[in-house]
């Protein structure tokens, strides 16, 4: 089950899966082909894993999509928002956890989980409200938004370390290098 699009762009539209893909004969920018459509009441982070398996974020859970459109529970969370690919096969899980800012008010019980293909999560870290944002840095760490306050974390990976990155962003979300 892999996705072989080596010019195209995935696109997570509320409850949509997109894939636009672009070649010589067709270039950017290309027509978006729905690959999912009213599985997903709304979703937020989309991600492929190292091996090409696409992941989506949405209602609660992490969902495998195959490339024919299927979808397939991974595993059930408390709020389920941003993904990155970690390895040959597991992803990062930004998991707000039983409570969150809107709701609830300030809160630390946000975790960051790695989970495999199969649903087996570890915690790698927790403590931040709500970890929203996950990007992967070389050396062994990650940056992770709570863009319910200024607050960018870094976490190392061996340890768990979580330690305040920025607080110079207001309601920071999405980040790259």
């Amino acid at each position: 089950m892999r996705f072989f699009c080596l010019s195209a762009v995935v696109v997570l539209a509320a409850s949509y899966v997109l894939v636009a893909e672009a070649s010589a004969q067709r270039p950017f920018p290309a027509r978006p082909v729905v690959v999912v459509e009213g599985k997903f009441r709304g979703a937020e982070g989309i991600a492929f894993n190292g091996e090409g398996r696409l992941f989506v974020t949405a209602d609660d859970a992490l969902w495998e999509v195959s490339p024919g459109g299927e979808v397939r529970r991974v595993m059930g969370l408390n709020s389920a928002v941003g993904l990155a690919p970690i390895g040959r096969r597991d992803l990062i899980v930004a998991d707000f956890g039983p409570t969150n800012a809107v709701a609830h008010g300030p809160n630390r019980d946000g975790v960051l989980l790695r989970v495999t293909p199969e649903g087996k999560a570890t915690v790698l870290a927790g403590g931040i409200g709500d970890p929203n944002f996950v990007l992967l840095r070389k050396g062994g760490s990650l940056l992770v938004s709570d863009d319910f306050t200024n607050e960018i974390w870094e976490v190392t990976l061996k340890t768990g370390r979580v330690a305040l990155f920025s607080d110079s962003v207001a309601h920071p979300n999405g980040l790259a290098l």
